[in-house]
């Protein structure tokens, strides 16, 4: 579905539906500046804040098709950082375009307001020394809402080598609701029901590429070559 190397010229920081890649999510209230994004020879970098997305801030798709959670998919982006330092905060993760202001993201029958969606976080960084994959279901009434997380990574004896280019991968079956984590073509985990909800079945998922910080806001760049999905 998706066989993409983000280039500047895919990036808009407006509105448009005609893009590939958007500067900033749906939540945000304004977008980072595209001065945040350069080109380094067939990959793309961010800086600190860059935030790119295939779904517009208006909880629109773009150019790039959302994946539908009632059918299998494959997600993998091939990244790496100009750094090591545990602030780093980046992450490579998928959204339901459901999941906006007018809260689509809701069962019939729901209370008013109230709302559920799965988060996938295909790598975060900074949290440990190695990679982190993440299942999130939230559910309730902003601002309470109650979240189950599947983070059953662990810390590794050596720092992992974010400088390096890797491929972080996340694979989906809505038939067992099971979710399962790739580094460089190796699965590493899994993880199922309560953290993958049976509302994921129709969520149709947009995808997310962002540099941010633990908290020292370190700079640093987020380089990413190739973005893949496949259903």
């Amino acid at each position: 579905m998706i066989d993409e190397r983000p280039k500047l010229a895919d990036i808009t920081a407006g509105p448009e539906f005609t893009s590939k890649f958007f500067s900033g999510a749906p939540w945000q209230p304004s977008a980072p500046s595209l001065s945040l994004y350069q080109q380094r020879g067939d990959s793309l970098c961010m800086g600190l804040n860059g935030v790119l997305t295939t779904a517009s801030r208006r909880s629109q798709p773009g150019l790039l098709p959302l994946l539908p959670g009632s059918a299998p998919f494959y997600v993998e982006f091939t990244v790496r950082l100009s750094g090591n330092n545990r602030d780093h905060w980046p992450a490579v993760w998928l959204m339901p375009i459901e999941h906006d202001l007018r809260q689509s993201d809701r069962e019939v029958g729901d209370p008013p307001k109230y709302e559920r969606w799965l988060e996938l976080d295909v790598d975060e960084g900074g949290f440990h020394n190695g990679p982190h994959g993440v299942a999130i279901s939230w559910k309730g009434i902003w601002p309470h809402y109650e979240r189950q997380i599947s983070a059953n990574d662990k810390d590794q004896p050596v720092l992992f080598d974010r400088t390096r280019w890797h491929r972080f991968g996340l694979s989906y079956d809505p038939k067992t609701l099971t979710a399962r984590w790739w580094l460089d073509g190796v699965e590493r985990k899994s993880a199922g029901p309560p953290f993958i909800p049976q509302i994921a079945r129709k969520h149709r998922f947009f995808l997310i590429m962002s540099a941010a910080s633990h908290a020292k806001r370190l700079p640093f760049e987020m380089c990413v070559s190739s973005v893949k999905a496949f259903a």
